[in-house]
């Protein structure tokens, strides 16, 4: 990511103290069904670091207009009482889309039948 890329980025931190223990949370960012809780809007397109269970970073992508990717990284250390400290940080940027391949970049009339 370049430096103009970073000006344009948002960076959104979350901290929370769970009961489940560090496994027990792994598992569920791991599977999809779970997952949803924390990112709804999310499409998952890569697994970018696996550290189990302490680090979990994916490559995410919004599931509506404009299409913005992130990177979400979820830090998971053990609690102060026996569960599980989550950090949840999301490097959000928005999508810069293509052109279609046939945009031409002119003005296109259409014609209704």
């Amino acid at each position: 990511m370049s430096d103009s890329d970073a000006a344009d980025s948002t960076v959104l931190q979350f901290e929370v103290e769970l009961t489940a223990r560090p496994e027990t949370v792994w598992r569920a960012l791991r599977e999809e069904g779970y997952r949803r809780a924390w990112l709804p809007d999310q499409t998952v397109l890569e697994v970018l670091r696996e550290e189990r269970p302490e680090r979990l970073s994916l490559l995410v992508q919004e599931t509506a207009p404009p299409y913005a990717r992130g990177i979400v990284t979820f830090d998971l250390e053990p609690g102060r009482q026996g569960g599980t400290r989550l950090r949840l940080v999301h490097l959000h940027h928005p999508a810069a889309l293509p052109a279609p391949a046939n945009d031409s970049g002119g003005v296109v009339m259409r014609l209704a039948a």
